[in-house]
Formats: C-alpha cells, structure tokens, sequence
C-alpha cells in the first residue's frame, strides 16, 4: 500500500452520511466521492474524523461538491 498526500475537489456520492463513534468514543464518518468528469471519473472513499466527521453529517448532502485534504491511500 503507498500513502499519498493531496487535496481533491469532487461530489459526495451518499445519500446520507452515518456518523458513528470510535471504541475510543471518538466520531467519524465514511462516504463516496466522484472525483473527475466526463469518462474519466475515479470513485474513492473518503473518512473523517472528529468536527469534521459531524459537521459533515448534518450540512453535506448526495451531489454536493466537496474539498477533500489527507492522506490517499492506493489500493490494488
């Protein structure tokens, strides 16, 4: 596996996004991005934690367009 940072703009996939808790207590969330367009779109899922992982749940929506910074992790 190889760990990439970057930054990507695309639109959440997800109906809805779940907020679950950690065993440790802590919040976080998994959702779909399209990153792309046209015939050339990569499908990634993306996970959050913390603040982020619930301010995301109750503002982001299917379609909405996002930015995303982290680390990418390439899978084969």
């Amino acid at each position: 596996m190889n760990n990439i940072e970057c930054a990507l703009i695309g639109r959440v996939a997800n109906e809805a996004i779940e907020l679950k808790t950690s065993q440790a207590g802590k919040p976080w969330a998994r959702f779909n991005a399209a990153v792309g367009q046209g015939d050339d779109v990569q499908w990634l899922q993306v996970a959050c934690f913390g603040e982020i992982a619930e301010h995301l749940v109750s503002t982001v929506r299917k379609g909405d367009r996002i930015y995303c910074e982290g680390t990418l992790r390439l899978n084969s």
